[in-house]
């Protein structure tokens, strides 16, 4: 299917702050399944890339790290936030994406960019697709970095491409 002008000018706007597709109100297991699937599809984490433990009241490797996201739900943690490397899963195909994990809430941002033509457009909206299915959201709200929704304009477009 292709992507209407509308969601292309959406994915397209660089306002100076990272745009994202927002999760929210999910399950504890929604969030741990979602997270879960991100990383089985990714390359590997960088060893550099450190959380906050509250549990050992310092900064730990992110890779030493087993159920992350569960840490996260629980507080033994802070929300990790990391690049997706190499994400493939059949059409969704991204290089240019971060997922930060909440205790409620995950939220998958990209870098306008890098989505420079249509077939990395769709490798990225299939992600957003599969990470629905995983936390059987109804649909994302597409926002910048501080969290404020896009016009609704470009939210309508959204849902009626990744509702497809």
């Amino acid at each position: 299917m292709p992507i209407p002008h509308v969601l292309k000018e959406a994915l397209s706007l660089d306002r100076g702050s990272l745009p994202g597709f927002y999760f929210e109100g999910l399950s504890s297991s929604e969030i741990m399944s979602i997270y879960d699937y991100i990383c089985a599809h990714s390359g590997k984490v960088s060893d550099e890339k450190t959380v906050w433990s509250n549990i050992e009241n310092k900064d730990v490797p992110l890779s030493r790290i087993d159920e992350v996201a569960k840490k996260v739900i629980s507080g033994e943690i802070t929300p990790v936030c990391h690049s997706i490397a190499n994400f493939r899963d059949g059409k969704a195909v991204t290089n240019c994406a971060a997922v930060y994990v909440f205790p409620d809430s995950v939220e998958v941002f990209y870098d306008p960019r890098e989505l420079v033509n249509e077939s990395e457009m769709v490798g990225f909206l299939e992600l957003v697709k599969q990470v629905m299915r995983h936390g059987r959201v109804h649909c994302p709200f597409l926002g910048d970095e501080t969290g404020n929704p896009r016009e609704s304009e470009y939210q309508n477009a959204l849902q009626s491409y990744v509702g497809s």
